[in-house]
This record gives C-alpha cells, structure tokens and sequence, in this order.
C-alpha cells in the first residue's frame, strides 16, 4: 500500500539538471541534508567522553539511567528506584550491561 499523496514522511530530494551548449544535460550532485546532520551528530556523540566511574566496593555493581546518570547499587539488586526519572515522578532503573 502506497503512503497518501499530501505524506509528510516522505524524504525530498530534488536534482536539479545543467544544461551545456550542446544540450547535453547533466545531473546535478544531489546532496541529502538529513545526512549530513546525523554524520555531524554521530561525530559529537564520538568526541564526547565516557563518563568516569569510580571503582566498586565489594557487594556493589552499576545502575545506568535513561538520562545518562550512573548510579550505584546493591550487587544482589535487580533493579533500584531513581527519584530523578520520569520528570521526578521516580523510576525503578535496571543494572548496567
């Protein structure tokens, strides 16, 4: 089934042609913005640093929330409550992989 005609999913591409003195016509390198954005945001994402963690006691072990913050926990936890999560609401985060 085709998506309907007015579909906002639908990426745009246009090519545009140049035309010579003999009419040969060319088409124009088609260059996709999308992409190059996300090229731009992935090579932020791999600059940024890891965040440090400081090494674990016996009994402890990792807690990674949704927001990027390590927390850390009871070993024999399968999953802890983290207040800050969910716009303050609490959520229960599960251990680091």
């Amino acid at each position: 089934m085709a998506r309907p005609k007015g579909s906002k999913n639908k990426v745009k591409e246009s090519v545009t042609e140049t035309v010579t003195d003999n009419f040969q016509s060319q088409p124009a390198e088609v260059v996709n913005a999308n992409v190059r954005e996300e090229k731009e945001k992935r090579e932020e994402v791999l600059k940024a640093a890891a965040p440090t963690v400081e090494p674990l006691g016996p009994g402890q072990k990792y807690f990674d929330a949704p927001d990027g913050t390590v927390l850390i926990g009871e070993a024999s936890a399968n999953q802890i409550w983290y207040r800050n999560g969910n716009n303050g609401k609490g959520m229960w985060v599960n251990p680091r992989r």
